[in-house]
């Protein structure tokens, strides 16, 4: 707890390096089982805690991935394979947007859509101010924690985390397209659409071009 509370993530791997490899094991899986688990206690824990808690949690999950018991196993390899790169997404999502989430969280897509649809409507309300920083809403009640009120948005960082809440890059495209013809934005809504369409010529493609050109007729039509 100390060592935690200090921040200090290389003694505490230097600490497990150092353990026998059946002992490094078993006190790694403690220490991921507390990462997964942190939601239980979150109200107890500051913002720099929660970045040290996943920190630590991806680093320990990658020096297991260096232990021969765990590498032999095909199993096992794959799971902390996943659960590195989800720690990974939660750490570069807490550090690049000050956006907490937890792992369940990851786990529900109607939620990640929800918060990807926010964070679009934020890069379309800069772009209308011309450049002027947006505030965003708190999505506290959401997520459990309350992420940064203020930040900017261009499209590059909207890929970005969209990319780490694990959405696919055509549906955050069509997401957009949708927003920018809304928005009677008519260039970007069917450029978007075009594109998504002849990258993907699915149902769902057509219904997105379908539902841009029927906003932007109806937009004209007023």
């Amino acid at each position: 707890d100390h060592l935690l509370g200090q921040a200090k993530v290389w003694e505490i791997l230097e600490l497990l390096k150092s353990l026998p490899e059946e002992k490094a094991i078993s006190c790694s899986k403690i220490l991921i089982k507390n990462a997964i688990e942190f939601e239980k206690y979150s109200e107890e824990l500051d913002v720099n805690e929660t970045v040290v808690i996943t920190r630590l949690a991806v680093e320990v999950t990658s020096f297991m991935l260096t232990l021969e018991s765990i590498t032999s196993d095909e199993e096992k390899r794959q799971d902390l394979q996943v659960l590195l790169k989800t720690f990974q997404r939660l750490s570069a999502l807490q550090v690049e947007f000050n956006e907490f989430l937890t792992l369940g969280c990851l786990r529900k897509e109607k939620f990640k859509e929800n918060l990807l649809r926010q964070k679009v409507q934020a890069y379309f309300a800069l772009k209308s101010t011309n450049g002027l920083s947006c505030h965003e809403s708190t999505v506290g009640d959401l997520t459990g924690r309350k992420a940064s009120t203020s930040t900017k948005w261009s499209l590059t960082r909207v890929y970005r985390f969209g990319e780490l809440l694990g959405i696919q890059k055509d549906s955050l495209r069509g997401m957009l397209a949708i927003a920018a013809a809304a928005r009677g934005e008519v260039s970007m809504a069917l450029k978007m659409a075009r594109e998504q369409f002849e990258d993907n010529e699915t149902p769902e493609s057509g219904a997105i071009l379908y539902k841009v050109c029927h906003t932007l007729c109806s937009l004209l039509s007023q």
